[in-house]
Parts: structure tokens; C-alpha cells; sequence
């Protein structure tokens, strides 16, 4: 058992961990939805190309094209808004500063 002054940190620790797989877990379920998804709607077009002669690695290729701009768009996204977060914090800290 941890020493007295640990105990609190550890559990805490041990409670942000499992919500972190947790948050792991529903973050991959819902990658693999939105592709099952994509894939799903995309199946006839895929059969056209495929009768038209295209080999199953070009149709891999246009599957995944499309996804990783999807998550580069995603990711854009995401550092634009951790920017402006940063500099809210930052103007934030500096009008506290100055006010007081």
C-alpha cells in the first residue's frame, strides 16, 4: 500500500489512466465508423473502377488519399485552435498582470 502522501496521487493517477483508454477506445471505434462509413459509400464507385481495370492497390490507395487528408484537415484544425489557446492564455496572463 502507498505511503499516506502518495495515496491521493495515486489514485487520481490511476482513475486519469483508465479514462484516458477509455477515451482511447471510443476515439478508435469512432476512426473505424466514420471509414466504414466512407468505404460503404463509396462501394459502387469502387465496383466501376475495379470493372474499368483498376487493381485493388489503386483502390487502397484512393481509400486512404482520402482519409489522411481528412485527418490532415482534422489535425490543422485542432493546432489552430491549440494556438489561439495558447495566445488567449498568454494575453490573458498579460492583461492580469497589467490590471492589477
Amino acid at each position: 500500500m502507498p505511503a499516506p502522501q502518495t495515496w491521493f496521487s495515486t489514485v487520481v493517477g490511476t482513475f486519469f489512466m483508465a479514462f484516458g483508454r477509455v477515451a482511447l477506445l471510443l476515439a478508435v471505434a469512432g476512426l473505424y465508423g466514420v471509414m466504414s462509413f466512407a468505404v460503404t459509400r463509396r462501394t459502387r464507385e469502387m465496383g466501376i473502377w475495379m470493372a474499368l481495370g483498376a487493381r485493388s492497390g489503386q483502390l487502397v490507395g484512393l481509400v486512404m488519399r482520402r482519409s489522411l487528408i481528412q485527418m490532415g484537415v482534422g489535425l490543422s484544425d485542432s493546432n489552430k485552435g491549440d494556438t489561439r489557446g495558447a495566445w488567449a492564455a498568454k494575453r490573458r496572463d498579460m492583461c492580469y498582470t497589467l490590471c492589477v
